[in-house]
């Protein structure tokens, strides 16, 4: 059996759009910690973004200092597959949520 480690998990492709590779995040595991490759920008903090701006995209890459290909392709790669992402970003909230009721 062949041992995953970090680095040799860096450069596997998620997910590939308009010159842009959503990959796995090399020091992560799990999909919902996938990356914009080129960028380093994490998709969960994109679609976060994205959910409170109504969706402009525009306006994440310019938050993000992205170009806006590398926006399109977290929302893709995202759309095909939402489930560990949302529920990335639901823990998130749930947490923050306790924090701040303590």
């Amino acid at each position: 059996m062949t041992e995953t480690t970090p680095s040799s998990r860096a450069s596997a492709v998620l997910f590939e759009l308009e010159g842009e590779t959503i990959v796995l995040d090399p020091h992560r595991y799990g999909r919902a910690y996938a990356r914009v490759a080129e960028h380093e920008r994490p998709v969960w903090a994109l679609i976060g973004d994205l959910r409170g701006n109504g969706w402009d995209l525009e306006q994440t890459a310019r938050a993000y200092a992205l170009p806006l290909t590398a926006v399109r392709a977290a929302v893709a790669y995202y759309r095909s597959d939402p489930r560990l992402i949302d529920a990335f970003l639901l823990l998130n909230e749930d947490a923050f949520a306790s924090i701040g009721s303590s």
